[in-house]
Parts: structure tokens; C-alpha cells; sequence
């Protein structure tokens, strides 16, 4: 008699194993994702994905959402951007009328902003580089117009020795007069601020691709402004200024600053050593404090929306977190701040971002108006108190589960470069992975104590993970006795509880496999297990329990490998501190708790390995290009002591750079290192300017003081304005509030510090040291 394949077995259709799920709202959902190609726009991606897909015909009772759309961040950041320098280029026009007191001057001058960008933007076409928050976010109108402004002033100054009815020749001469004599302070002085850009072009890793476009973009520019100012001022002047124009009205604001500035630079050549004293206080005062200032390798950028990652018990299937995940959206919806809520969870159908199912991403669209956000004892909080709230209602529902919080693009951002999401990740590296195992639990003990630190987890994504399984140990000696191996034995188990496709089954045009496999209600039952029977070369069987025994045990089954190395890797979230003191410390309690045996180590990954990348490749590059402007300066003044004391112009600047960050309590950043080689730049300049000035009135044979001082204030109205200009130009990027905002702050902050102190203190101590050693020049 012969048996039915249903006499022994149950055959069904039933689905593919599950080990992923989305839910949105509390219910579950199919959710899609779109990726987008290397290389490709990221609004324009946005925008055409959102209307293709909103265009698909559906049935009526298929309602399709797009839940999270980069674009409105994109969006959000260009206007940020766009209102910034539209606000800056107002002052600086501004600031051109106020000053230069000549309307078809300051009309001149601001003409360079528009041409100088305008090829600029041809050049970033070339280059395929789009406008967005990096490309644009460290353009200054006010270095724009610095080459301009010194030549058309010099002009403006110098019309006065035309006669009163000038003929084409002396107008002519004039005007090339008038520019060669600035030609070189100005050619040199936009050089150097080209310069201290280059060493931007040597990061490497993720700060190489953020700020590659934004020095390639203020590269362009500065050269564009620079051809401007040679070539296309001149003929302007020579055309838009009337040979009756012979002189330019002061206004009363300068004329007041003007004599100020001159009875103040009498009185500071009395006191030399003071005021000298003062300036080298002020240094040291600033270096001081700039050891004492966090670092963090960007600021972080407010996305508008938030993800929390919920991590919970490994041994959880699939069905258990969708129960788990949809409590946990019920309970976020509850807060007033949050406009929608959605998630993933494991591992999608495509396997783009694979993940254990217990492992999800809750994706929090809050709502953009903050005045619907609720008073909340009469403030509004934010992100971060959010978070914490809801941290504190999803424990209160299910303690046993890790949860930190993240962003949308900042979490791929950080998975792609660093393997995990976290802005810290300690990684311990070694052979023996239960060692690894309780190395990083003694590691995250200590971490938890450290000030700072917001939550932490093991790493889901590429840590070790113990997760329970079924222990198969093969007694070698009985399955060789009946002709057996320990993978005939293995293979048999393997059959029974992954299946093994043995056929197909064809339904129209569709081909599904036929799977063979153990029923489900007998897979967790080890004694089941231990009765399988295993067939014999002879073509009998006997149970599985007499060649192997099963036990069921918590065991790590991810194994996470560095450079061929095993490693146990710690995710830590940081809530209100830097990234440089927070690792600092860490790394010293860590050290001194936790002494790892030969063979093993540790490494600190994630934004502080960017910020350490970064800051050691500017601490080469930077000192050399520093070397090379000064080298410059040499050339120009054949003098090195007159090379140091344009040179001086640096610290000066460096220190209001560093009180201003600290005065407004912003950490240093890559941003910030962008700020102070800009600001190295437009300080040189100016003080290029004053020192060819006074030393063409030295070459007259006039008294050294009276050199100085004339040289001096002649040149005091350049170097106000450009000043001016370069520091209103960034004001509005120093206190915007706008998406997008957080990354200029620090940029525009040190160059705006650093522009009040050097030009106060470049009036002056310039001067002073100029004074101490022209004798010594002329001997």
C-alpha cells in the first residue's frame, strides 16, 4: 500500500519567510522607498519621484501618502541661503553708499557682486557643482567688492589732481596711475585670501565632499571679483564718473572716524609697549580660550524631523515588534508636536538596509509651524526635550528596549560612512568573541557614568548580537561508526527547520517553489528535534539523538569584521556636548577601568574620526600655505620684518575669531577651521594695504611719523570698507535662524569676530611696529 504525500505531510500555499514590516499611524502599510542615483540632484530627484508616483492609478480603496519627501529640506536650505546673501548683499551696498559718500562709486563697486557670481555660476556648471547649502554657504559679497573698493577709492582720492577741465589723455593717465598704485597690494592681497582656501581641497573622506564645492565656488568667485576689479572698474570709472566729479564729499560719519582714528593713532605711538602688551594679552587670553572650546566636526543640521531607533529583545520575531512598534506609534502620536509618524522595521524585500526584526526606524514628521508646538510650562521644547519625552513614555510601556534618536539623511549619512548611525561609535577589535562580548558591557557601563551621553546601545547594525539559537554538537566517534559526517547530520537538521526547495509549482506565469520543510508547531520543540530521523548509507534511519545532542542557548550569530578583524562596537547619541571632550573623557575612564589583553583593541569611529581626520590634515596643509603667503609677502616687500608685521594681522584677527565663538557659546567645527583661513586671508589684506601705503610715503622723504600717520589715514577709509563689507556681508549667515542655518553660524561668527579685533588692532599695532623698524630697515 503506498501513502499519499498527505498522509505524512500538510501542503499549502503560504507565504515567503517574513523578516520585514512597515506600519504608519498604528496600523501596518506597504512603504516604499525611492533611491536615488549617485550623482544626481537631490531636489530635482524629489520632485520628479513625488509627482510620478502621485499620478499612478490605483483602485478606490488604495490610498497612497508620500510620508517623507527630501525635498521640502532641500528646499529649505536654498531659501535659508538665498535670504542670506540677498540680506548681506543689501548691507553691503549699504555700507558702499554710507561710506564712499559718491553714488556712482558705490554703484561701481556693488556691480562686482553680480559679475563676479555670474561667473561663478558658469563655473560651478562647468564643474558640475549644484547651489545648494556648501556650494554657497561661505560666499561674501564683501570679499567681492575688496578689490574694487581699494581701487576705486584710490581713484576717488586721486581725482583731485586732475585739472578743472581734464583732457582724454590726463583723465587716462590718471586712472592707470591711480591703479597700478594699488594694483599690487590688491592682486597680492586676493591671491592670499585664494590661497588659504586651498587647503579645503585637501580634506578627504565626508568633509572632503562637503566643503570641496563651497571652495570651489568662493575660488571661482575671488578670481571672477579680482578680473572685476583689473579689467572691468576701470573702464566703469573712466565711463560712469564725469571728469567734473573731481572730488568725493566725505560723510559725516567717516569724517567723524576719520579724526578720531587720527588723534587716537598720535596718541598710540607714545604708548608702544602698552598697547603692544595689550594686543599680545589679548592672544594669549584667546588661545586660552580656544583650548577650552568643545569641537564637533560639523553642526549638526536640523532636519525639521526626527527618527527614533527602537532596538529590542533579539529573540523577537517578526509579528512580535509590529505589535511592539504599533503601541509604541500610538503612544508618539499622542504628542501634540508631531505631525505624522511611520516606520520600518527588519529587513526589506529589496534588502537595501538590512536589519534583524527586531530592529526598527521610526520616522517622526514634526510639524514646521513651532508656533503649534504647545507651551509646555511656558516654553516650547525642543527637539531634544521632545525626544526625552517620548523616550520616557515608551520605556514606561516596554523597558526592555534600547532607544536613541537620529535624523532622516543624518542616519544614512552615518550608516554609509561609518557603518552605524550613532555620532560615536567605540569599536573593540579582538579574536575571541565572547571577550569581545563582555569587553564592550564593561565599556558601556562606563560610558553610561560619562556626562553627555544621551543613550547607548550595542551597535544593532554591525556589533556583535547574541541571539538565541539551537546548538547542534555532533558526537564524532558514534556517526563515524554507522559511516557518517558531521555535515550529513547537519544538512538533515538544516532541512527540517529552513526547508529546502525540492520542485516547482507553475500558477499562470508564475513559477513558486515547493518547499519541504518541519511544521512549525514542532521547530521550538528540542525533544521533537532530538527524535529526526537521519538516514544511513545502508538505507535505514536512527534518531537524531543518537549521534548528536541539541541545546538551545543565547550565542552571537553577527559577527562584525575591521580590517579582517572581529570586533563588539558601542553606539553612543550625545545630548548637549561636543564630540571632542566627551570622547576625551570617555577615552580616559575607559582606559583606566578596562585593560585589554594582547591581541586586542580599541577605536573611537563616527563624527569624531572625521573631526580628527580633518583636523589633522589641516594642521599639515595649513601651516604650509601660511608659509607660502608669507613668502609672498616677502617678495613684495623685500623685507622680513615687514613681512612679519603684516604677518601679525593673523593672530590679532584668530583672537576675535575665538572670542566671538566663545562669547556666543558655538563649538569649533570644520565650519569654524573654513572661517579662520577666510578670515587669515581678508586681515592679510588689509594689512598689505596699510604697510605699501605707508611705505610709499617713506620713499617720499618725509619724517617716519608723519609717514606713518599719513599713510595711515589715507588708507584708512580701504580698510574700514572692506572690513565692513566682508563682516556685514556674513551678519546675516551669523544670526540666522533658518534650516540650514546652523552650519554658516560658526563660519560667519569667526570671520565677523575676527574682523572687529584685527581692523582695530591692525590700525594700530601695524603702525607701531612699522615705527620700531623702518630705522632698522634703512640701516
Amino acid at each position: 500500500k503506498s501513502l499519499m504525500l498527505g498522509d505524512v505531510s500538510r501542503v499549502e500555499i503560504d507565504s515567503a519567510l517574513r523578516v520585514g514590516a512597515a506600519t504608519s499611524g498604528g496600523k501596518e502599510t506597504v512603504l516604499g522607498t525611492v533611491l536615488m542615483r549617485i550623482g544626481e540632484n537631490s531636489r530635482q530627484v524629489a520632485a520628479d519621484s513625488k509627482r510620478k508616483i502621485l499620478s499612478i492609478p490605483l483602485p478606490d480603496d488604495v490610498d497612497l501618502q508620500v510620508v517623507y519627501n527630501r525635498e521640502f529640506l532641500v528646499n529649505a536650505t536654498i531659501k535659508t541661503v538665498s535670504k542670506n546673501l540677498l540680506e548681506g548683499a543689501g548691507l553691503v551696498i549699504l555700507v558702499l553708499f554710507l561710506i564712499l559718500g559718491h553714488f556712482r562709486a558705490a554703484a561701481i563697486v556693488s556691480l562686482a557682486i553680480p559679475f563676479s557670481m555670474l561667473i561663478a555660476f558658469k563655473g560651478m556648471g562647468l564643474l558640475n557643482i549644484s547651489a545648494n547649502l556648501m556650494s554657497l554657504g561661505a560666499i561674501d559679497f564683501g570679499l567681492l567688492v575688496d578689490a574694487s573698493v581699494v581701487i576705486v577709492e584710490n581713484y576717488l582720492r586721486r581725482m583731485k589732481e586732475l585739472p578743472l577741465n581734464p583732457s582724454f589723455n590726463e583723465r587716462k593717465n590718471l586712472l592707470v596711475s591711480s591703479c597700478q598704485e594699488v594694483a599690487t597690494p590688491v592682486i597680492l592681497g586676493l591671491l592670499i585670501i585664494m590661497l588659504v582656501y586651498v587647503p579645503i581641497l585637501t580634506l578627504e573622506g565626508i568633509e572632503g565632499k562637503m566643503f570641496y564645492p563651497m571652495a570651489m565656488t568662493v575660488l571661482m568667485a575671488l578670481a571672477a571679483s579680482l578680473a572685476v576689479a583689473l579689467f572691468v572698474t576701470p573702464l566703469l570709472l573712466y565711463y560712469g564718473i564725469p571728469a567734473g566729479a573731481s572730488e568725493h564729499a566725505e560723510t559725516r560719519i567717516f569724517s567723524w572716524v576719520l579724526k578720531k582714528y587720527h588723534n587716537g593713532l598720535i596718541r598710540a605711538l607714545h604708548f608702544k609697549k602698552m598697547i603692544l602688551l595689550s594686543a599680545v594679552a589679548l592672544f594669549v587670553v584667546s588661545i586660552g580660550l580656544f583650548l577650552r572650546l568643545g569641537s564637533d566636526f560639523i553642526p549638526q543640521l536640523d532636519e525639521g524631523d526626527m527618527i527614533i531607533g527602537l532596538v529590542r529583545d533579539s529573540r523577537q520575531n517578526i509579528e512580535k515588534s509590529v505589535e511592539y512598534q504599533i503601541d509604541a506609534e500610538k503612544i508618539i502620536a499622542k504628542f501634540p508636536e508631531v505631525e505624522r509618524v511611520f516606520s520600518r522595521l527588519g529587513t526589506p524585500e529589496s534588502a537595501t538596509d538590512p536589519m534583524s526584526p527586531n530592529f526598527a526606524d521610526t520616522f517622526l514628521i514634526l510639524k514646521k509651524d513651532h508656533d503649534q508646538w504647545p507651551l509646555i510650562n511656558g516654553k516650547r521644547r525642543n527637539k531634544d526635550e521632545l525626544f526625552t519625552a517620548i523616550q520616557k513614555e515608551l520605556l514606561a510601556a516596554h523597558p526592555d528596549q534600547d532607544i536613541s534618536s537620529t535624523q532622516p539623511i543624518e542616519m544614512r549619512l552615518n550608516e554609509v560612512l561609518e557603518g552605524s548611525r550613532a555620532d560615536i561609535t567605540l569599536r573593540i577589535l579582538g579574536p575571541d568573541l565572547e571577550l569581545l562580548m563582555d569587553y564592550a558591557q564593561k565599556a558601556k557601563t562606563i560610558l553610561e557614568q560619562v556626562p553627555g551621553a544621551q543613550s547607548l546601545e550595542f551597535d544593532a547594525l554591525t556589533g556583535l548580537t547574541k541571539t538565541s539559537v539551537i546548538d547542534l554538537t555532533v558526537n564524532s566517534q558514534q556517526a563515524s561508526d554507522y559511516r557518517l559526517n558531521t555535515q550529513d547530520i547537519a544538512e538533515q537538521l538544516e532541512i527540517a527547520l529552513a526547508g529546502r526547495t525540492v520542485g516547482y509549482y507553475f500558477m499562470e506565469d508564475k513559477r513558486l517553489p515547493v518547499i519541504f520543510h518541519l511544521d512549525e508547531a514542532l521547530r521550538d520543540d528540542l525533544a521533537v528535534l532530538s527524535e529526526l530521523p537521519i538516514p544511513l548509507p545502508d538505507g535505514d534511519s536512527l534518531p537524531l539523538s543518537k549521534f548528536a545532542t541539541l541545546s538551545q542557548d543565547d550565542k552571537v550569530t553577527t559577527i562584525a569584521r575591521r580590517f579582517s578583524q572581529r570586533y563588539s562596537a558601542i553606539s553612543i547619541y550625545l545630548g548637549g556636548r561636543d564630540i571632542d571632550s566627551f570622547v576625551s573623557e570617555a577615552q580616559q575612564k575607559v582606559n583606566e577601568q578596562i585593560q585589554l589583553k594582547e591581541g586586542y583593541r580599541m577605536e573611537w569611529g563616527g563624527q569624531f574620526e572625521n573631526l580628527e581626520r580633518a583636523r589633522q590634515k589641516l594642521m599639515l596643509i595649513l601651516p604650509l600655505v601660511l608659509a607660502l603667503i608669507f613668502f609672498l609677502i616677502y617678495k613684495v616687500t623685500h623685507s622680513w620684518l615687514q613681512a612679519g608685521i603684516i604677518f601679525s594681522a593673523v593672530p590679532l584677527g584668530l583672537a576675535g575669531g575665538v572670542l566671538a565663538l566663545t562669547f556666543r557659546d558655538i563649538h569649533f567645527s570644520v565650519s569654524a577651521a573654513v572661517g579662520f583661513i577666510a578670515l587669515s586671508g581678508i586681515v592679510i589684506l588689509n594689512s598689505v594695504v596699510l604697510v605699501s601705503f605707508i611705505n610709499q610715503n617713506q620713499k617720499t622723504g618725509v619724517d617716519k611719523n608723519q609717514a606713518i600717520i599719513s599713510g595711515a589715514t589715507s588708507r584708512l577709509r580701504p580698510i574700514l570698507m572692506t572690513a565692513l563689507v566682508a563682516s556685514l556681508g556674513f551678519f546675516p549667515m551669523a544670526i540666522g535662524t533658518g534650516m540650514g542655518a546652523e552650519v554658516q553660524q560658526p563660519l560667519a561668527t569667526v570671520v565677523i569676530g575676527g574682523l572687529l579685533t584685527s581692523t582695530l588692532l591692525t590700525l594700530f599695532v601695524v603702525p607701531i611696529l612699522l615705527s620700531m623698524t623702518l630705522n632698522t630697515e634703512q640701516k
